[in-house]
């Protein structure tokens, strides 16, 4: 007897769970490449809300949507040879019999070729902050003396190619609507370095269909946050003037009024799960 497929309801639940659990990357990302090969309805809802924590992923995505824009669509074949299981939580537990079918083993594939690009609704850029790259300097405009120094993350500069490439290549997302970016915590966090991050990024490079942006920061403590309310920007990189909707978790006050000046047409603005209109 064939088992019958789960509610979507229920599937876009485990799928929110296990992006929200305490799990390595690579553990979260062996599990989502597993559960797309279960049938084409968790493909289509995988590749609805993308998530990017590391150049392999970037590549993966972008190679996923040119491949379902060429004229004969191919899904990748992921073969599924064992389940995989991480703390309490296993692939066995949630899909019972579905994912361990050795049809999925075989590497079949889904019923039906999944667009990719028009699946996609929103990506979410997960940026670690434990990793430093190399200092830069900033440079006030008209003047070749430095007046600040700070660390970038590599998952930074990457968003920023990403974005270029997005807004280059924007008929290949034609429904993506919304931009998360998601800074990770760290042991021994710099946290002048992550609320400033976002306002040295190249979000001039959006393209106009993203209308809802959000911004999640780590959790910090009530003394660090008061430390740097008042710490603002003295110059500003971007402007994104087709941001409708924004969505801040952990942003500081100065954060706050400078992402005002940044995004002037917000008509819906999301603070720490409270809507303000």
């Amino acid at each position: 007897m064939p088992t019958p497929p789960l509610p979507i309801e229920l599937t876009e639940l485990i799928i929110s769970f296990v992006r929200h659990a305490q799990m390595s990357p690579k553990q979260r990302n062996e599990f989502l490449s597993s559960a797309s090969r279960v049938n084409s309805t968790w493909t289509e809802l995988l590749a609805r809300n993308v998530c990017i924590d590391s150049e392999a992923s970037l590549e993966s995505f972008f190679r996923r949507i040119n491949h379902s824009s060429s004229s004969s669509p191919h899904v990748p074949v992921v073969t599924v040879e064992r389940p995989i299981s991480f703390g309490n939580l296993s692939l066995v537990k949630l899909f019972g019999r579905m994912a361990t079918d050795p049809r999925l083993r075989a590497g079949q594939k889904p019923t039906k070729a999944v667009d990719y690009g028009r699946c996609c609704r929103s990506i979410t850029f997960e940026i670690d902050t434990s990793i430093g790259g190399p200092q830069c300097r900033r440079l006030d405009a008209g003047q070749w003396q430095s007046t600040e120094v700070y660390q970038t993350f590599p998952m930074s500069a990457l968003l920023d190619c990403a974005l270029e490439h997005i807004d280059v290549h924007s008929d290949l997302l034609p429904n993506l609507r919304r931009l998360c970016i998601e800074y990770l915590d760290s042991p021994a966090p710099i946290w002048s370095n992550i609320f400033d991050d976002v306002f040295r990024r190249n979000l001039f490079a959006l393209t106009p269909q993203i209308e809802h942006l959000e911004i999640r920061y780590p959790r910090a403590a009530r003394a660090v946050r008061e430390s740097l309310a008042g710490r603002r920007q003295k110059a500003f990189n971007w402007v994104a003037k087709d941001i409708r909707r924004l969505t801040l978790i952990g942003a500081t006050k100065g954060v706050i009024l400078d992402l005002k000046r940044v995004c002037p047409n917000v008509r819906v603005w999301v603070l720490n799960g409270v809507t303000v209109r």
